[in-house]
């Protein structure tokens, strides 16, 4: 029912639009055949008022029509003022084929030239009174008035558009704001089902009743996208209605109040990951009042959705019992006890997300910069189902992955997790190296200031199997050089240093460090170090001997030497790397080759 209704306003959507089309270019005829002797002196171009008409009026509301006619003044200014100038300066008479194309295309070219600022329709307006103007010039050759001339392409413009507004407003005008006050009631009521459905499907007992009811949302949530669409399409009209029509209570309507529904999608999609998962919930967190108290919280969203889209609500509606605590789910625990507690956690702070936004008002959305810039913390603890901040998302991911380029050009040789780096701050590369070290620096605040337990691993240079065969990096490039039969290119001077750690010891070592009690940071890598000269050496001698190596020019700020110090792995966590570059690099190559098809002979 919902898709052939859908259709049904699409086709009045089309029809309305065609009607006004043709009763635009009705009006254009009526005025050019059977209007004052003024219309048709000066109206010498009727088929350009029809192409005016097609490019404003085509699926416009009167929002569109009205900036339209702002772009047309401004299209006529850009053509027809420089185009006078031209004609008095050059002559009619003087007009040849091939000054007739440079005055053209010079003109076209100013017209194009401010590419983010002109808008389409402008433009297309623009150039087309360029293309009347000078080749209707060139043809009438001296009998062409070079001031009347470009004016009667302006009229002619004039009356399109002022079609165009006669045409919209007949019988009567269609409004930007319907449009998007009726697209931000359908998605009212589209996030209302699908948290209904997302909640059937989280409290449901059989897994057949909860994908059925997924799949429903997940319907909901395709046709909530076009209504996204529709709004955003509908929205800058907004303004140009907004001007001559102010005192219209339909003005009232509130801006951001799009922007407001579409925030809800992340929390929904959240509650879709938790269901897609089809993860189990442990029956002993859904007993008891539990189920009530989220009934509670669904029923507080709900009611928020519609105030936000102004739904009049019964006056019997129990907004007392709607804001009372929801003690049963305020006695959980804070965090889960056990990983498969998690999707029942995250699923209710989705929940709780989505409530909070839709119940915040305007300003409370705006980060103030005061709040913004405190260095200080709140130390009380906050429980997983009271003062929810958007602004931060929990539970958050506890490993960072940092690299060595957090080290950038070291001074120190190996480099241990003390050493704090040496890094050109505004160097071609700095936003890699600074990027690494601002991700630590983000963990750490995060864990000191809300508590947040995590891990940070350092990993210096990885190969294996399922690299990415060009993504540039010096072991994938050597070895699909040589599979290739192409030279091994080194970056010069080729005495800098790396050290190679093979991707089992990789997993290996953060498997160790997530399993322990170690924050980090902590060195991942294989301390044994190879100049690139050496790497090249030895990839030409296990794949391709017969192939050269090539030297060419380096990237600025290149390491020197890059080694890592895994005192502190060996000792915190057990691990050291056991794999050899000369037993990693025979398998990476097997991998290579067969996604390259290139065999051994």
């Amino acid at each position: 029912m919902q898709m052939t209704e859908r259709g049904r306003a699409m086709w009045r959507t089309c029809l309305a639009s065609a009607f006004r089309t043709a009763l635009a270019c009705t009006i254009v005829g009526a005025a050019t055949l059977y209007g004052p002797e003024w219309i048709l002196r000066y109206v010498a171009f009727p088929a350009f008022s029809y192409v005016t008409i097609i490019l404003i009026i085509t699926d416009a509301t009167l929002g569109d029509t009205l900036r339209g006619c702002w772009l047309a003044l401004y299209a006529t200014c850009q053509s027809v003022a420089p185009a006078i100038i031209t004609l008095k300066l050059i002559g009619p008479a003087r007009l040849t084929a091939g000054t007739t194309a440079l005055a053209a295309a010079l003109a076209a070219f100013v017209v194009v030239l401010p590419n983010g600022s002109t808008h389409l329709v402008a433009k297309r307006i623009a150039l087309g009174q360029i293309v009347l103007i000078y080749v209707i010039g060139y043809i009438n050759g001296a009998e062409t008035d070079p001031v009347m001339h470009p004016l009667r392409v302006a009229a002619s413009t004039a009356l399109g558009v002022i079609a165009c507004v006669l045409a919209l407003l007949v019988p009567l005008p269609r409004l930007a704001t319907s449009e998007v006050k009726q697209s931000c009631k359908g998605i009212g009521q589209n996030v209302t089902t699908r948290v209904k459905l997302y909640m059937k499907a989280f409290c449901a007992e059989d897994a057949m009743t909860a994908m059925a009811s997924v799949s429903q949302a997940r319907e909901l949530s395709r046709i909530s996208s076009k209504l996204y669409q529709t709004i955003k399409r509908y929205q800058p009209s907004m303004k140009w209605e907004r001007l001559p029509f102010k005192i219209w209570r339909w003005q009232n309507v509130n801006d951001n109040k799009g922007e407001k529904l579409q925030s809800m999608e992340i929390a929904l999609r959240g509650m879709d990951m938790v269901l897609a998962s089809k993860s189990p919930i442990p029956a002993r967190l859904l007993a008891g009042e539990v189920k009530d108290d989220l009934k509670n919280v669904q029923e507080r969203v709900i009611l928020s959705i519609k105030r936000v889209n102004n739904i009049p609500q019964p006056s019997v509606t129990p907004e007392t019992d709607l804001q009372k605590p929801d003690e049963c789910l305020q006695t959980l625990q804070e965090v889960p006890e056990t990983p498969q507690d998690l999707p029942f956690y995250f699923f209710l702070f989705c929940l709780r997300l989505l409530e909070t936004i839709s119940t915040a008002k305007p300003e409370e959305t705006k980060v103030k910069p005061e709040e913004n810039n405190k260095g200080s913390v709140k130390t009380k603890s906050r429980s997983w189902f009271s003062d929810w901040d958007s602004k931060k998302v929990m539970p958050a991911t506890k490993l960072s992955l940092s690299l060595a380029s957090r080290y950038g050009d070291p001074l120190v040789h190996p480099q241990p997790e003390t050493y704090w780096g040496n890094v050109n701050p505004i160097g071609v590369r700095s936003c890699y190296d600074e990027g690494k070290r601002v991700a630590e620096t983000l963990m750490f605040d995060y864990h000191r200031q809300h508590g947040i337990e995590i891990r940070i691993a350092r990993i210096f240079n990885t190969y294996g199997p399922r690299m990415n065969i060009d993504d540039g990096r010096v072991v994938s490039n050597f070895i699909a050089q040589a599979l290739r039969g192409e030279a091994l290119t080194v970056q010069k001077p080729g005495t800098q240093t790396r050290s190679f750690c093979y991707v089992s010891d990789m997993v290996d070592g953060l498997m160790r460090l997530m399993e322990g009690d170690q924050t980090g940071p902590i060195n991942i890598g294989n301390p044994g170090e190879f100049t690139m000269v050496e790497l090249a050496e030895t990839v030409k001698e296990l794949i391709k001997p017969d192939v050269e190596i090539k030297m060419v020019e380096n990237t600025p700020d290149d390491p020197r030497q890059r080694k890592p110090d895994i005192s502190k792995a060996k000792e915190v966590l057990g691990w050291e790397p056991k794999v050899k570059l000369r037993e990693g690099l025979p398998l990476m190559e097997e991998d290579f080759r067969l996604r390259l098809g290139v065999f051994k002979k």
